[in-house]
């Protein structure tokens, strides 16, 4: 391996040794390539899909394989009885709109900020009082919807957000 210096990713699926010691593939530079494995699944996805399966999401709104999930769009998770978002919703990095309205959501994980990507979101008819900072890194958002919840203070991080269009904040208690 001290010849392959700028692999990254090595690919062993179908092989016999996809559980090979990752030690005796490190280079000179102390990097260990990823071992990708058709079934590999990161521990990420198995939550994911866990958290889904007990809030009976169906696998065609939220996939439950982790190349579907990467590539995913749109999520639309509205009328679900939702009480939490797990923190990997974060890893849903490809994600533009996601709609989560009418829902009993108190709170927004942190990992919100992970979806650099995301231009529409939807929280309005959920119980959120706050929302996180990291709202602050989400710089593709145009549309912001979060009517009818509870919220009596919006962070600072707020105004990062420049290509914010859109702020629906009706009937809340700011």
């Amino acid at each position: 391996m001290k010849y392959m210096k700028r692999v990254r990713n090595i690919l062993l699926n179908n092989n016999k040794i996809n559980n090979r010691d990752k030690s005796e593939l490190s280079n000179d530079n102390h990097h260990t390539p990823e071992l990708i494995n058709d079934n590999h699944t990161p521990e990420w996805v198995n939550t994911l899909s866990a958290w889904a399966d007990d809030n009976k999401i169906s696998h065609v709104l939220l996939p439950r394989n982790y190349k579907k999930l990467l590539s995913l769009k749109t999520l639309d998770l509205s009328n679900h009885y939702l009480e939490t978002l797990i923190s990997e919703i974060g890893k849903l990095e490809s994600l533009e709109t996601l709609f989560l309205e009418d829902n009993y959501l108190k709170a927004l994980p942190s990992t919100i900020g992970n979806l650099k990507k995301l231009k529409h979101i939807n929280l309005s008819d959920n119980y959120l009082q706050t929302l996180p900072p990291e709202i602050g890194k989400l710089q593709q958002l145009k549309n912001f919807r979060l009517s009818k919840n509870t919220i009596s203070e919006l962070p600072l991080e707020i105004g990062l957000v420049s290509k914010l269009k859109t702020l629906n904040l009706f009937e809340n208690c700011l």
